[in-house]
């Protein structure tokens, strides 16, 4: 008589591990294009978050568009801190929301910071 035997051959195995293997790198492989994918979502959201604290605070200088120096300064204030305000290029305004650095150059184009 013949004894059948059950249980797992060798080739079995080796079939088993080759595409657990296979599987496994699938895996990875989308895991890595989804951190990618978030990483772009997260630098598109900073972009319009920006954006949008931008357009707010020249909307504003808009409706009351400042005439000195001063008056720009001041109404700047109530969205951030002014560093090296006296310095008309690299002044810029570190804003509440969100701790964006902005030049305040690239929010108002006239250039009221020369007017005394």
């Amino acid at each position: 008589m013949i004894k059948k035997e059950n249980g797992i051959t060798l080739i079995s195995l080796v079939v088993t591990i080759i595409l657990m293997m296979i599987l496994s790198s699938i895996v990875l492989i989308a895991d890595t294009d989804n951190n990618d994918a978030i990483k772009i979502a997260n630098d598109k959201k900073t972009e319009i978050e920006l954006l949008t604290i931008k357009e707010k605070i020249k909307s504003e200088l808009a409706e009351n568009p400042p005439k000195t120096r001063e008056e720009l300064i001041n109404a700047l204030r109530k969205y951030g801190e002014i560093v090296d305000e006296d310095n008309n290029t690299t002044a810029k305004i570190i804003t509440n929301e969100g701790k964006y650095e902005i030049y305040i150059r690239n929010i108002w184009n006239v250039d009221v910071l020369k007017v005394k």
